[in-house]
């Protein structure tokens, strides 16, 4: 799940939420619903958070093999 693969990032990164939306320009609670899986997300917001964890949106795109999002360390 995308919104999974964020919040895996963002905790290896050892960025809270609000730290993530002030490097990204995405509200916390934008943050938080994409994060659950409670709200969809743009390509520009995408970027941004991207942009935000120092990673590609390949990245955070990626899934494994079996269909799952891939949980490797980092970006």
């Amino acid at each position: 799940m995308l919104g999974e693969n964020i919040r895996r990032i963002r905790t290896e990164r050892h960025l809270t939420q609000s730290a993530l939306a002030e490097k990204s320009g995405v509200s916390v609670q934008q943050i938080n619903q994409i994060e659950w899986g409670a709200k969809g997300l743009s390509v520009p917001t995408l970027v941004r958070i991207a942009r935000a964890l120092e990673c590609t949106t390949d990245e955070i795109l990626e899934e494994g093999n079996d269909g799952t999002f891939n949980q490797r360390a980092g970006c």
